[in-house]
């Protein structure tokens, strides 16, 4: 039994740096050039919890209700496979398992993960500490009218 849905993962996916859309066009290909069916859910949302890279092997498995003994090789013959194959089918290398999914992908095309923009988010903070200011500032200006007019009676 999941505990999760395909369309959370990808939502949790597209939140730390996975472009989901790369990644559906990828499983598509692969199922419809090297397997001719279809990827289960299960090893879908398997494969985007890898690439977020924020669970360790035995959650993956409590997640997607799979048997933590059997995960590695399950993966591998399931998907892991599939991956080598799609990216290059004369070579044993590279290793597509769940725990090294995300650095094989992100060292063969980084297509698949959405770059950082730093700019945005200097931009981001910079506005806000501008605009914390201003409030801190009228808030100042209205405790001075506040306790003046105390003065005055």
């Amino acid at each position: 039994m999941l505990l999760i849905s395909i369309e959370k993962v990808k939502f949790l996916a597209s939140t730390h740096g996975v472009n989901v859309k790369e990644v559906d066009i990828l499983l598509t290909e692969i199922e419809e050039e090297i397997l001719k069916t279809l990827i289960s859910e299960k090893y879908k949302i398997m494969l985007y919890l890898a690439m977020v890279n924020l669970h360790k092997v035995e959650d993956i498995a409590k997640i997607t209700g799979h048997s933590y003994k059997n995960i590695h090789s399950d993966f591998n013959k399931n998907l892991g496979q599939y991956l080598r194959e799609y990216f290059d089918p004369q070579s044993q290398a590279p290793r597509f398992g769940i725990t090294s999914l995300r650095r094989t992908l992100f060292s063969l095309d980084q297509k698949y993960f959405c770059p950082h923009n730093d700019d945005d988010l200097t931009n981001i903070l910079s506005n806000r500490l501008e605009e914390n200011s201003e409030v801190e500032e009228a808030s100042k200006v209205e405790e001075k009218v506040n306790n003046d007019s105390d003065c005055a009676h």
